[in-house]
């Protein structure tokens, strides 16, 4: 099972691990109480659950969706720069993460005003959202198979329609001739 708490212990990165990360997305550590897991470095700072938002100038706190904090490594990450950038930093580095907790201000703000950051997290929010509307490449490639399964469906009914028509009224299915349209092509080929 993928712990989606820890990068550390995800697969490598492929198509198929970006499309279920992305659809489960980051979970942040909302399901225990940060404060009192993680531990404190040597000078006793510690990572907190105030470092998942941000404060705007205007006052408005907004989650920091992208940030995820593993409990194994104690140590955060930027999930969307995991997954679509390049392992530059230690956030970026699934097998780092980031851990100086006495440094979490300037870098955590460079981190997520960066251009690198932004392209990435915008990657991440345009494939969940066309996972979650079903606009994927591979959503398109199912459809249009199951619509092809559909029509070939159809077609074989017709065949087998003919050939029982055919089989029940002792009809010949062969004629003189097998090209279809042919007066002599026989019953099954005219009703094909």
């Amino acid at each position: 099972m993928l712990n989606y708490n820890d990068p550390n212990s995800w697969p490598a990165i492929s198509n198929n691990v970006i499309y279920s990360l992305v659809k489960h997305g980051p979970e942040q550590g909302n399901n225990v109480n940060v404060n009192t897991i993680i531990s404190a470095d040597n000078t006793g700072r510690k990572f907190t659950k105030d470092w998942f938002y941000v404060k705007h100038i205007n006052g408005e706190m907004v989650i920091r969706k992208w940030l995820l904090y593993s409990i194994n490594q104690n140590a955060i990450f930027c999930f969307p720069c995991i997954l679509f950038g390049h392992k530059s930093h230690n956030i970026t580095d699934p097998h780092k993460g980031f851990r100086d907790w006495r440094h979490l201000h300037p870098v955590i703000p460079q981190h997520e005003n960066s251009s690198d950051h932004r392209n990435n997290y915008v990657k991440w929010k345009v494939m969940e959202t066309n996972i979650r509307s079903g606009n994927t490449l591979d959503d398109y490639l199912i459809n249009s198979i199951n619509e092809e399964k559909m029509v070939w469906r159809e077609i074989l009914k017709i065949v087998v329609d003919a050939i029982l028509f055919c089989a029940k009224n002792n009809i010949a299915l062969r004629g003189s001739n097998e090209k279809i349209g042919d007066p002599n092509c026989g019953i099954f080929l005219n009703l094909i």
